[in-house]
């Protein structure tokens, strides 16, 4: 984000051919996944990560760069307190009313996070051709 503070501000929301409206919809995009997978690890019940999305959905609604860093910062450190607190060997179920339960470890979600965000931060240039349903490939993966 510290590259972005130093392009012209209009672009950070201007639109872009691309997967997303903007950079801001992209940041906001991996904004609600990575709140959204921050739950699962959490231990948190599908209906109560719904309402987390639904809560970053609008918290990273319209802000300027500043304000989602913020918003990255404090999660980030939400990641970090989990981290630290955890058996990151450990392996759960991950259940979903349409994929059915995913069993992975700590790790494993951690890095499909990184992996997410690194992927759609590249997608700007990949065009709106490119579809990917990473939550998908969890699933299925798993199951082979």
């Amino acid at each position: 984000m510290n590259h972005l503070k130093e392009l012209p501000e209009e672009l950070y929301s201007a639109a872009v051919q691309s997967v997303f409206p903007s950079i801001a919809d992209a940041l906001a995009h991996i904004y609600r996944v990575d709140t959204t997978w921050f739950g699962a690890v959490s231990g948190k019940s599908f209906d109560a990560m719904m309402e987390d999305i639904k809560q970053a959905t609008e918290q990273a609604k319209g802000v300027s760069l500043e304000t989602m860093q913020e918003l990255y910062h404090q999660l980030a450190e939400k990641y970090r307190a989990f981290l630290v607190e955890q058996d990151l060997d450990a392996v759960r179920e991950y259940p979903h009313p349409q994929y059915g339960t995913l069993r992975a470890g700590h790790l494993d979600i951690i890095e499909h996070v990184v992996n997410h965000g690194t992927y759609q931060r590249d997608a700007p240039p990949a065009g709106p051709s490119v579809r990917s349903d990473g939550l998908c490939v969890l699933f299925v993966c798993s199951s082979e």
